[in-house]
């Protein structure tokens, strides 16, 4: 198909050449509604290419390692949509063992124990966190960036539940294949343990790193363990004994890095004024995301809708939020408010922030969000106003949308409509 538009571009091309007397240009059409005009004159050949990506794109993921230029991303087709490594953290192929890291810590050292394990001081372990993925312990996400992390145990869980596995070797080295619903497969190697300085059970056993620190005990985090019989997780270790570690690359990972910060913009909110008994529009919100460092993909923030001339000594709704990025959507939970509303189908990169929100009203918005600076969250006043602002608090139930923007009796009561929505403009 691409060699027979390729002829048709060409005899175009051709033609424009022999009639000299009249100059043309070359429209390429884009999806976003605009164009690319390159006059004709400057065109030395033109040619298809495959594209190989760039900081924007998606990396591709494979079912089976294309080349030697490891590492690879696997999709094994798993329902969360986790693609595995093809291989450990300091290895050059599937096959080799890699590097050995205690548990938070990002390289590898000659003596592994409690004296020379970074977090363990004065007696304790330090808290690094209930899950250390995509934070500076995670090795995998330091080491190989981007948003390769450390497997957390429910991933490893989801490994083992939804995979066929077997004791194998390849060329020599023994370990567990893995093979999943798509047909993909990752080889893990029994690289063993060491322990003081000793490499333990090389050939026998294979001891990963989960993220997950172990609740029942602050000394232990949950590793992935198997031999060529047992293959189980839920194994609390020693956090300073060295394991390996295989990364994986999950969608939700790209997101958290780049949605940190303020972003400001129209969100299409519209809230409910008791003082006017009517439904207003914001003209614009501020939202900042703070991402919590003991829990992964989640985390808290600020979210201000600004109202103009209503005549409030303040012109603003302000409330705190809690967020979370699950299976490629961003939850938005308002603390004062009690509601919740869903971003997906969105884009991230340094300056903008575009995706979609359900409206109250039926079908969907996209919006489009700049970067900005952080204002001084301090100075916000948040939550219920009793005199301007909606009863924060009221136990609320929704109605149809014809009690929307309507005059309401004395005798109606308030709580029958929802304090904020969505929806779109008038």
């Amino acid at each position: 198909m691409r060699k027979k538009y390729l002829l048709i571009l060409l005899v175009w091309l051709s033609a424009i050449v022999c009639q000299a007397q009249k100059k043309y240009e070359m429209v390429i059409e884009k999806t976003d509604g605009t164009n690319i005009i390159v006059n004709t004159e400057d065109i030395v050949r033109t040619y298809f290419r495959e594209r190989t990506g760039g900081p924007d794109e998606p990396k591709p993921s494979y079912t089976q390692c294309p080349d030697e230029h490891h590492p690879h991303m696997i999709d094994l087709g798993l329902p969360s949509g986790t693609k595995w490594a093809c291989c450990n953290v300091g290895a050059a192929t599937p096959k080799d063992y890699g590097g050995y890291y205690a548990w938070g810590e990002t390289g590898t050292k000659y003596y592994y124990d409690k004296n020379t394990y970074k977090y363990y001081q004065n007696g304790a372990y330090a808290n690094l966190g209930s899950d250390i993925k995509g934070t500076h312990f995670d090795v995998a996400h330091v080491q190989w960036g981007d948003s390769w992390v450390m497997p957390s145990n429910n991933q490893f869980s989801e490994l083992i539940i939804n995979c066929t596995s077997q004791w194998t070797t390849i060329n020599g080295i023994y370990g567990r294949q893995f093979t999943g619903p798509s047909g993909g497969s990752v080889f893990l190697p029994a690289a063993g343990r060491i322990w003081d300085n000793n490499l333990d059970n090389v050939g026998s056993d294979g001891e990963y790193w989960s993220s997950t620190q172990d609740s029942s005990d602050s000394e232990y985090a949950l590793d992935y363990n198997f031999t060529y019989i047992k293959n189980y997780c839920d194994y609390g270790g020693s956090r300073y004994v060295g394991r390996s570690v295989r990364p994986v690359f999950k969608p939700d990972e790209q997101t958290i890095t780049s949605l940190e910060g303020t972003w400001e913009g129209d969100m299409y909110v519209s809230y409910y004024f008791d003082y006017y008994d009517d439904y207003y529009d914001a003209s614009y919100s501020q939202i900042c995301f703070l991402r919590d460092p003991f829990r992964y993909a989640s985390g808290d923030g600020y979210w201000i809708d600004y109202y103009d001339n209503y005549g409030l000594i303040r012109n603003y709704i302000a409330n705190h939020i809690q967020w979370e990025v699950f299976n490629g959507n961003i939850r938005v939970y308002f603390v004062e408010d009690d509601a919740e509303v869903v971003i997906y189908n969105y884009s991230l990169n340094d300056s903008y922030f575009t995706g979609y929100i359900d409206l109250y009203n039926g079908g969907r918005q996209k919006f489009n969000l700049r970067h900005v600076s952080s204002p001084n969250w301090g100075s916000y006043y948040w939550g219920y106003d009793s005199y301007y602002y909606y009863d924060y608090y009221s136990n609320e139930n929704k109605v149809g949308m014809d009690k929307i923007k309507t005059k309401k009796s004395e005798t109606s009561k308030i709580s029958e409509v929802p304090k904020r929505i969505f929806w779109v403009r008038e």
